[in-house]
């Protein structure tokens, strides 16, 4: 059994009969010239069998594909892409919305301008001291927060 192919001559005389579909003239002419050249003819027959078990071997694992199954699986696709174009819509409503709200905020800042929060006197450098002072107060307490007492022991004076 041969199993390259050959391209050279092979023709589609040949192709219909391994596929099993020469019939006619054609099928006793290319008889003939088999009867002659038995190493073709065994070639072809090679062939044939291996399209033959590469057929069988589809048919059997397409008849697992009950046309149920298929129409079940064609249904959940379906579905499932329904919803997805269902949520891509809303996902791109709420997107809109968080830019409108975003561009508000924008032109919001720049409508009001940077200006201090209300009871600090002295325009934004103030501001700015407040904001520092509270970050030192902030950093003191961790720092005392962070200190380990544990190691501390009170000292007995009446001994």
């Amino acid at each position: 059994m041969s199993a390259k192919r050959p391209e050279d001559d092979w023709t589609r005389e040949e192709s219909r009969y391994v596929d099993g579909e020469l019939d006619g003239d054609a099928a006793e002419r290319l008889s003939g010239e088999l009867r002659a050249d038995p190493e073709r003819r065994a070639r072809l027959d090679a062939w044939r069998e291996v399209m033959d078990l590469w057929r069988d071997d589809t048919y059997r694992r397409a008849s697992r594909l009950a046309p149920a199954v298929l129409t079940d699986r064609v249904r959940r696709d379906l579905a499932a892409s329904a919803l997805r174009a269902r949520t891509s819509g809303a996902a791109q409503r709420y997107a809109a919305a968080a830019l409108v709200l975003i561009g508000l905020g924008l032109v919001g800042s720049m409508w009001l301008g940077a200006r201090p929060p209300p009871g600090i006197r002295g325009g934004v450098p103030a501001a700015l001291r407040a904001v520092e002072h509270d970050r030192l107060a902030i950093e003191g307490d961790r720092a005392w927060q962070g200190l380990d007492l544990t190691a501390l022991r009170p000292v007995d004076r009446e001994r």
